[in-house]
């Protein structure tokens, strides 16, 4: 079987915590070797915590955290935290290099985006940098724009970016735009 034909899946992940563990540490590499400045954020963020206990930062009711899974096998993940009683934040999109261009990514926003609805947020928000290109892309094409900064990221070409969920096309998208 290719990985086309594989079965994709998106799941909560509080039962599969090491699996995260692992996602979120191929993630942090990644960013790390684009740019060093990242350590200085991840401790900014409290990331050795949120690595121990990922389902702490994203905890239920109001957080989320999934991951994709390609035949049972972790390969990507994602998650939500709200910011405040209207704004959610998307956090650590990553899928697996090898199972890239198989639409995971855009699954697993989608998955974050109808989350963040159900938690009541108003909007959700996002940092990224330009060496993510195809994910920033995403994130347009799902109705995302660029924003002024909502954190304190010590990276200067942080990319910041939110979307309206209150917005008609985004409540519905199944119904069609006049």
């Amino acid at each position: 079987m290719d990985e086309e034909e594989k079965m994709i899946e998106i799941v909560p992940a509080y039962d599969r915590l090491d699996d995260v563990r692992t996602l979120f540490s191929e993630y942090i590499d990644m960013l790390v070797s684009i740019d060093p400045a990242f350590s200085i954020y991840l401790k900014i963020q409290h990331y050795s915590e949120e690595k121990d206990d990922p389902s702490m930062k994203y905890a239920m009711p109001d957080g989320r955290l999934c991951i994709a899974l390609a035949d049972g096998k972790a390969v990507g993940c994602i998650a939500l935290r709200k910011l405040d009683e209207e704004r959610g934040e998307l956090k650590r999109l990553y899928v697996r290099p090898a199972y890239r261009k198989l639409g995971i990514a855009t699954a697993l926003v989608e998955r974050i985006i109808s989350d963040a609805k159900e938690v009541g947020c108003s909007w959700l928000y996002l940092d990224s940098v330009p060496e993510l290109g195809a994910a920033v892309r995403l994130y347009s094409k799902l109705g995302f724009e660029m924003t002024a900064p909502y954190n304190d990221s010590p990276v200067e070409r942080t990319i910041f970016m939110r979307k309206d969920l209150r917005s008609p096309s985004t409540l519905h998208p199944s119904t069609p735009s006049a």
